[in-house]
């Protein structure tokens, strides 16, 4: 009696272990699934806070995303060699002298300063205004100096490196050339014995120049820092400076006013501003293109499409949403239902298992019917979901051809200021303002030359262009009807938003 009673007890552990491990298989494979959801988002949104690299410094940060190679991979590899950064600067600090090994371009959001890099053995140095951008070539020695006594500067930067042979998997490397122990200069690799001889000193002068400064790469310029005085030159304290090392900037050096450029587009809903290489010779280099669109509250752009650009944009100002087309694959959605219908088996099989365990535990059995009843309720409601997808099984196989087609899924997110988004060329987007203020948003063009922008809505709709007769046979609608959608909209571009448009159409 004892020994039978030993291996019942045995068998219900055995049982239970069993079914843990397998109920956490499932949980996990839950949970990779919605995680690969939400990955598949992140694909195109940079939320503000989450997913940014941050570094801190005594006088500011600076923000990284610098993982659109991984994030890009089923959308747009090109974009692998691209970083967005956003630096912002307390008052009266300073970005210590360092160079990257990648073309920078700079777009000034809010505060000014100063300017300045190394190239081709001299120095250039320039005010820097919000509005503006900039350019610095790959491998110039850069500093920034935020000199106002009151107000932040904020920047963001992209960077493009193409030439990635010692870590394919980084972006860019960034080498500081003063600094000390944080961050640590680019002379701390060579030997203490070397660079006296390089610099014709003793090893003791140089370990105390080296090695003192410990406030991450944005320091503050305050006369007194942790209590100890700090003399700070006369030329970093007053405007404008002076330096018998400064030299004229050279014509395609000068930065250009993105905020007083005169608008590529505008009307009552919103206006749209573009820099290119006629306007700016260094986008040329890299093919590129900066604009600012600003959108009306409670207005929207058309829907529309790049046919050759990638657009990485950032949120400036403003609240909104962005809605973004991605097709789905016809095999991600069979591997999809192929999952689901795993799944289900395998919670089948759990309940099982469930309802055997806890018929064998007489002290749960009030537990034990409630829990029956809910999975019986379950089992009801799984059926019900397995039936409505072999239904859509069925209606995707009656409208699909020899070839299964592709579907389409939308990407949304609700947008605050600090917040980005990238649109693949190609893929259809819409940005929508709030009702109660303007958004303004910063984009990067990748790819830019031969680029095109198609309104799929508005009076310069490309679908206006398709004459009558082809659209009627391929939508299965009368021409006139057809036209009445399509010529219902008076603007172009820039267009009333959902709940205003719904408004007007209630009062017409």
């Amino acid at each position: 009696m004892s020994f039978g009673k030993f291996s019942l007890f045995w068998l219900v552990v055995v049982l239970c272990l069993m079914s843990v491990i397998k109920s956490n298989g499932i949980r996990h494979e839950r949970s990779y699934t919605e995680e690969e959801e939400e990955d598949e988002n992140d694909r195109f949104i940079f939320k503000k806070e989450r997913g940014w690299k941050r570094v801190d410094a005594e006088a500011g940060h600076i923000r990284v995303i610098p993982f659109f190679r991984e994030r890009t991979s089923r959308t747009a590899s090109p974009l692998h060699n691209y970083e967005l950064n956003s630096i912002e600067m307390d008052p009266n600090s300073l970005l210590v002298p360092h160079y990257i090994t990648a073309d920078l371009y700079m777009y000034a959001y809010e505060g000014k300063g100063r300017i300045g890099w190394v190239h081709n053995k001299k120095l250039v140095e320039q005010d820097l205004e919000a509005g503006q951008i900039y350019n610095v070539p790959k491998g110039s020695l850069l500093y920034l100096i935020n000199r106002d006594k009151n107000q932040r500067l904020h920047i963001f930067t992209l960077l493009l490196n193409e030439n990635q042979l010692i870590h394919p998997h980084r972006n860019h490397e960034a080498f500081f050339v003063a600094g000390g122990q944080n961050p640590q200069t680019l002379f701390s690799g060579f030997r203490r014995e070397t660079l006296a001889a390089a610099f014709g000193t003793d090893n003791r002068e140089l370990e105390k120049v080296l090695s003192k400064q410990d406030r991450g790469a944005i320091v503050s310029m305050g006369k007194e820092q942790q209590g100890k005085e700090q003399k700070i030159d006369d030329d970093l304290l007053f405007w404008p400076w002076s330096s018998s090392k400064k030299h004229e900037s050279s014509a395609e050096e000068k930065p250009l006013d993105l905020q007083k450029k005169k608008a590529d587009f505008s009307n009552d809903n919103g206006q749209y501003i573009k820099a290119d290489h006629k306007s700016f010779h260094p986008l040329k280099r890299q093919n590129l293109a900066i604009t600012l669109t600003k959108i009306q509250q409670g207005k929207m752009t058309a829907p529309h499409w790049h046919d050759h650009a990638h657009a990485i944009s950032m949120v400036l100002r403003g609240r909104g949403r962005v809605e973004i087309v991605r097709p789905e694959p016809a095999d991600s959605r069979q591997g999809g239902r192929g999952r689901g219908r795993g799944r289900g088996r395998e919670r089948e099989r759990e309940r099982e298992e469930e309802g055997e365990r806890e018929r064998e535990r007489e002290e749960e059995g009030e537990r034990e019917r409630e829990r029956e009843e809910e999975q019986g309720r379950e089992r009801e409601r799984e059926e019900e979901r397995e039936m409505e997808r072999e239904r859509g099984h069925e209606r995707e196989k009656g409208h699909e051809s020899e070839g299964e087609m592709e579907s389409f899924k939308r990407v949304e997110a609700e947008l605050n200021p600090g917040d980005g988004f990238l649109v693949p060329a190609g893929y259809p987007s819409v940005q929508i303002s709030n009702s109660e203020e303007s958004f303004e948003i910063l984009t990067f063009l990748i790819n830019n030359e031969h680029d095109d922008i198609n309104f799929l809505t508005g009076k310069n709709s490309a679908l206006r262009e398709i004459k009558d007769e082809v659209l009627a046979v391929s939508m299965a609608e009368k021409k006139q009807e057809l036209k009445k959608v399509l010529e219902a909209q008076k603007d172009e571009r820039f267009l009333r938003g959902p709940k205003e448009s719904q408004r007007i159409s209630s009062i017409l």
